[in-house]
Order: structure tokens, then C-alpha cells, then sequence
């Protein structure tokens, strides 16, 4: 069967959020980019939120996130933070901001600080950029909470929330379930079909009026992240309004309401900007001398060639199938087969304790880079027009660290300036003027608090 040839300027390989991230930034500036991903991306099993660094070393929640980035960087100079410097996280992070406020997806917090924000067990967890339907559960403020479920949601269960949280809080914790008639037919919804049928007007008036006959001393109202999906802004606004008390949402299990809307702003605005997006189709690449020449996807039509004079590898690390374990237990990166750096030995792969105090061994795993976040493969030398970002670079666990999001929007804005770099000649950067060297917190500053009403803690 005859191939079939595309060129882009870039192509991007991986749709995850430091796939769409690195495209986005590079078609804003006029580049001619291709996405081509296996996958949809993994923000469909993510909070929703932005997080930079949640835990030390020790395990112990992150306060001074500043003091905490730089004393990471200067104890690992080998991982990702280390190799983009603070001015790419914070110029990552604020254009991230820009980008979902430009949509209505507005998100609250800054890079001087982490939120506390409940859990869906009714832990807590910090992080450092919520979405601003989020800030009001905030655990620094200390109004009386309503935790509100649904029938038929088995994701969320609010008596155990509400048990759990009362112990970690200074403030009442209650519960509520809503049995509405609508969804008595349905013996089990999703979080996707909530946040469809929030979207009407009809069903949140329901709601409104169950949860006000309810309220006792309630100061907020909580519910699970599903408050709307195509209408997520008039959804929290109308409901607001109704009950007359402030609302939060709180993640729940996959699939994630809230990182389904960031995939939905990023690839829109990708679409907008003129750039093509393809999801479903397993990608090969090869290399030609010291360049990657091309990359082969197979899709029901026949093999298509992708060329490129830069690409983008955002495959998703372990997690993502972007790195594959073969049967003799080596670990290989998936569309150029490289080699990957960690070790052989299955059993040293985990620890026993998933969220122990040491990150898993497997998630340290990654492909080689230098400084610029080029590939470097076995044989030595750069591969100068190929770039790696987020869980494909070795060195960070992110979940161990919780710096999931932080990594991806760094490296990606990291990558999509290296390759600006390499088409086009170095560019003036953006405010702030602070060299790779700066600490997080002297230019945290960059990264608004947003323009919602949320609380920072």
C-alpha cells in the first residue's frame, strides 16, 4: 500500500498536558504544528489541578513551595526543574493561567504558595493551582461545610468525606444526598454524565432548591467536580446564586470532569491556531544520521509519513506507554526504541508501600537529554531536532513529589522555546527578566492569583 506524506514545522507526539501545552505555545507563535497521539492524554485521570510540589523529600506536605523548588533543584540537578530552570515553570505556569482564563476556566493560586484543598476520602492534598470552582473548599477558611452527593454516583461518597474530614478540621463537617428523580433510572452514573446533566438549568434548579431546604449553618456547599462540562462557568454561577452560599468542587475518580475541560480549552485552541490534532494511532519514528528524519503512523487507511524539522516526545513515560518493558525485563522508550536509564531487574522496580516515604524506582525511569532537553541516544551525540518533556525524562517520581503538572507545563514551555530557538533564531523572552538561575521565589510573582474568588492557604 502507497504511503501517504505530511510536513509540519513541529510535530508533537503525545496529547497529554505537556503534549498540548508544548503545542499550544508553539502555535501561538505562528508554527505550523502536528499532534499525533496512541492516546487521549492522561488528563482525563487527573484532579484538574496544577501541581508543582506537593511533598519533600521526607513525605511532608510542601508550605514554602519557593524555598522548596530551589532546594530540590540544588539536590537534584538532574531533574526536570533542574534542567528548566524556575524562569520556564513560572513562564509555563502563567500562560497555562492565560490560556484556561481566556476560556472561562479561570484558576486561582500562585507560585508562592500551595492550597489545601479537600480529597474525595476526605484527606487533604495541597497543590499549587486549583480551578477557581475549587478555591472555596479551601481548609484555611473556617466556615462550616455541606457535603452534597448523588444516588447512584458510587465515585463519591459522602458520608465517609464528611467522617473523615470532621477529624483533620476545626470547622463542622455535614453530609447530604440528593436522590433526584432524573437519575432514578440509572442504577450507575459516571462523573461525565453528572456534569452533562449539570449543564441544564432544569436539573440545577433541583438541585438548588434541595440543598437550600438543607443548609442548617452551612457556610459553603461542596460537591463532587462535576458541576457542568460544556457550560462549567454558568453551571457554578447559577448555582451559587441559587443556593445563596459559596460552592467548591472536589476530584473525584477517573474520569476527571475537571482535566476533561483543560484538554477541551487546549485542544480547541490548538484547532483555532491552525494546528492538527490525531488520536488513535500508533506512531514509529526514525532516524536519519543525527536528526529523526520521520515518523510512520498506522492508522485504517494505510501507513501515513509524518517529516518535521523538530519533534516533540510526550509519549507519557511509563504511565503513558510512552516507555515498554520487554520480556527480558529491558525498558525501552516506544516510538524511536531507544534505550531507557533504569534498572533490569523487575523486582527492584517498587517498593511495598505505593506512597511510602522513598518514590518508586519505576517512575525514576526515563530517556537521556542534556541541558536543551534533546534526546541523546546510546551511541552518543545529540539528536538535535528532537525534544523530550514531562514523565519521558528520568529522575522525578510525580506522585511521590506531586510536581505532575509543574513538570509538564516546564518542560514544555522549555522545549517549545529550545525549538523557536532552533527554526527561527533565539526570540527576546517575556517578562519576567530573570535568568535560569533565579529562585522560584523571587519572580513567583509572574504567576496571578487569578481573578476568581478563591482563597489562597
Amino acid at each position: 500500500m502507497k504511503r501517504r506524506g505530511r510536513h509540519f514545522e513541529v510535530v508533537v507526539i503525545g496529547a497529554g498536558l505537556s503534549g498540548l501545552a508544548a503545542a499550544s505555545f508553539l502555535a501561538e507563535e505562528g508554527v505550523r504544528v502536528g499532534v499525533i497521539a496512541k492516546g487521549g492524554g492522561f488528563l482525563h485521570f487527573t484532579s484538574g489541578c496544577v501541581d508543582v510540589l506537593g511533598r519533600t523529600t521526607g513525605g511532608k506536605p510542601v508550605s514554602d513551595l519557593p524555598a522548596s523548588v530551589d532546594e530540590l533543584i540544588a539536590r537534584a540537578p538532574f531533574h526536570p526543574y533542574a534542567l528548566t530552570g524556575t524562569h520556564h515553570l513560572l513562564e509555563g505556569l502563567h500562560r497555562f493561567q492565560a490560556m484556561m482564563t481566556e476560556a472561562d476556566l479561570d484558576f486561582v493560586g500562585d507560585a508562592q504558595a500551595n492550597l489545601t484543598l479537600p480529597t474525595a476520602i476526605g484527606s487533604t492534598r495541597v497543590t499549587c493551582l486549583a480551578p477557581d470552582s475549587m478555591a472555596a473548599g479551601s481548609m484555611r477558611e473556617t466556615s462550616p461545610m455541606l457535603i452534597v452527593g448523588f444516588r447512584g454516583f458510587r465515585d463519591f461518597y459522602p458520608p465517609y468525606l464528611a467522617a473523615n474530614l470532621s477529624r483533620r478540621s476545626s470547622f463542622p463537617v455535614r453530609q447530604l444526598y440528593l436522590d433526584l428523580p432524573s437519575f432514578r433510572q440509572r442504577h450507575h452514573l459516571l462523573s461525565v454524565d453528572l456534569a452533562r446533566e449539570l449543564d441544564d438549568p432544569a436539573t440545577r434548579k433541583e438541585i438548588a432548591r434541595l440543598v437550600k431546604s438543607n443548609l442548617g449553618d452551612a457556610g459553603r456547599v461542596g460537591f463532587p467536580a462535576v458541576l457542568g462540562l460544556e457550560r462549567h462557568r454558568d453551571s457554578v454561577l447559577d448555582l451559587t446564586e441559587r443556593i445563596g452560599h459559596p460552592l467548591f468542587e472536589i476530584p473525584t475518580l477517573p474520569p476527571s470532569v475537571p482535566g476533561m475541560r483543560i484538554n477541551r480549552v487546549l485542544r480547541r485552541r490548538l484547532l483555532r491556531n491552525g494546528a492538527r490534532v490525531e488520536i488513535g494511532f500508533r506512531v514509529q519514528g526514525r532516524f536519519d544520521g543525527d536528526r529523526a528524519g520521520e515518523i510512520v503512523v498506522d492508522s485504517a487507511g494505510g501507513a501515513t509519513t509524518y517529516t518535521a524539522d523538530a519533534f516533540v516526545l510526550a509519549t507519557g513515560g511509563t504511565g503513558g506507554g510512552g516507555i515498554i518493558a520487554r520480556q527480558d525485563g529491558s525498558l525501552h522508550e516506544s516510538v524511536f526504541g531507544l534505550p531507557v536509564q533504569g534498572s533490569a531487574d523487575r523486582s527492584s522496580w517498587y517498593h511495598q508501600r505505593f506512597l511510602g516515604p522513598d518514590p518508586q524506582p519505576i517512575s525514576l525511569t526515563g530517556v537521556a537529554v542534556n541541558a536543551r532537553l534533546q534526546l541523546l541516544p546510546a551511541s552518543g551525540g545529540a539528536v538535535e531536532n528532537v525534544f523530550v518533556t514531562a514523565s519521558n525524562l528520568p529522575h522525578w517520581d510525580p506522585v511521590h513529589e506531586g510536581s505532575g503538572e509543574g513538570v509538564a507545563l516546564a518542560t514544555a514551555h522549555k522545549a517549545a522555546t529550545e525549538i523557536l530557538d532552533l527554526l527561527r533564531g533565539p526570540l527576546p523572552r517575556s517578562a519576567p527578566s530573570v535568568t535560569e538561575r533565579d529562585s522560584l521565589g523571587t519572580a513567583a510573582g509572574h504567576v496571578s492569583a487569578g481573578r476568581g474568588t478563591g482563597t489562597r492557604s
